[in-house]
């Protein structure tokens, strides 16, 4: 109950940005708890995947956009959310690792 209630603000919105969503968590709890609709993004396809299956399996599929991409690049310009959630990776990745290899190739699946 208390998490329920931290992550309720007042009053309900009707559309929430979910960045870096992972499996998707932030995003569904705000469509279960209090916003119309939330969109998720992710650069991860499996990430996408999960995402998707957990807002079917949650019963969320119809308030839930999933996308792919960078950032805020899966978006429309026209786009506006009235709440902003994100979870980005934060893997420490060594300088001379940049050098040697494309890190986001090392981490990709998320």
């Amino acid at each position: 109950a208390l998490v329920q209630h931290a992550l309720r603000p007042s009053p309900p919105v009707a559309s929430v940005l979910d960045l870096c969503c992972g499996s998707g968590i932030q995003g569904l709890a705000a469509a279960r708890l209090y916003a119309s609709h939330a969109t998720l993004v992710d650069l991860s396809p499996r990430a996408v995947r999960f995402s998707r299956f957990n807002a079917a399996l949650n019963s969320l599929a119809d308030r839930v956009t999933v996308l792919q991409g960078d950032l805020y690049s899966a978006l429309h310009d026209t786009e506006a959310f009235q709440v902003i959630t994100a979870n980005p990776p934060f893997v420490p990745c060594p300088p001379d690792l940049n050098r040697k290899a494309d890190r986001y190739a090392l981490f990709a699946d998320g």
